[in-house]
């Protein structure tokens, strides 16, 4: 908690369930191709609901963005209701109704569940920002060809798909090759990612959460979207400059300096 309120971040929100663990994931990351694994344990999550979240409190807050992640992950959020089909779906029609835009993340998972548990969600979303795995996932758009290159107009295709599912905003697909922005006012842009010297990656893990938060500040901020997605791009390439999830990433200024210093 210290932590938090040393950057001014507003902790007096977090629940703490008697009993429970702190959610926590381990990550391996095999050396030589760079593959990771993860090893997750859900949890205090596991229990999280919207019985948890005060919106009389939120209400009065007035964010801008409500952020709810990760979809897939979130057992009490996941479960089914049977008029807004997830709970999670449920909660963020109720935030919308306070007047405040939504926006929700998803997990790179496996099983097959994201049309059962992401698709009743995107209904009540305003901001919806997943990679190219997670949007083939939900759309059923495949990115990449049978060479595993990217294929742009598909990117265009998967985020118009996620536009016709419910989102009303905003979508955007990221992958390594760069991320690409669809909105319901009709803005179409691609921005490459940024060029990084052999030897300077050190791990991914964490990039994709990385341009996630890019992304969203750019969009709080009322940014256009080239440069939302410039600054959600230097993000993820600072975020893959550091072992952990965190240390990479540096204050807005050095992130922008990081985005000139290695454009591609």
């Amino acid at each position: 908690m210290e932590h938090c309120e040393a950057h001014g971040i507003d902790a007096s929100m977090i629940r703490v369930l008697p009993g429970e663990s702190t959610s926590y994931t381990d990550v391996m990351t095999t050396a030589d191709s760079g593959r990771r694994t993860f090893f997750h344990d859900r949890g205090a999550n596991a229990r999280f609901t919207p019985e948890h979240v005060d919106m009389g409190r939120v209400s009065t807050l007035a964010p801008r963005i409500f952020h709810l992640g990760y979809l897939l992950l979130l057992d009490g959020m996941d479960a089914e209701d049977e008029e807004y089909g997830t709970v999670a779906a449920r909660l963020l029609a109720d935030v919308q109704s306070k007047g405040i835009q939504t926006s929700v993340d998803v997990v790179s998972e496996a099983v097959d569940r994201f049309a059962e548990i992401v698709g009743p969600a995107l209904k009540y979303v305003d901001h919806c920002i997943v990679n190219e795995y997670e949007v083939e996932r939900i759309t059923g758009v495949k990115a990449r060809d049978s060479d595993e290159a990217i294929v742009r107009p598909a990117l265009v295709e998967a985020a118009r798909a996620l536009l016709t599912m419910g989102v009303s905003r905003t979508a955007v697909v990221h992958c390594p090759e760069g991320g690409q922005w669809i909105d319901s006012a009709g803005a179409e842009v691609w921005v490459p990612s940024l060029s990084l010297p052999e030897g300077m990656i050190v791990s991914s893990v964490g990039a994709g959460d990385a341009f996630c938060a890019g992304a969203l500040y750019g969009i709080h901020e009322g940014w256009p979207p080239e440069q939302c997605l410039t600054v959600a791009n230097a993000t993820a390439a600072m975020s893959l400059c550091a072992k952990n999830t965190t240390d990479g990433v540096r204050s807005l200024d050095e992130v922008m300096e990081f985005a000139r210093r290695y454009e591609g």
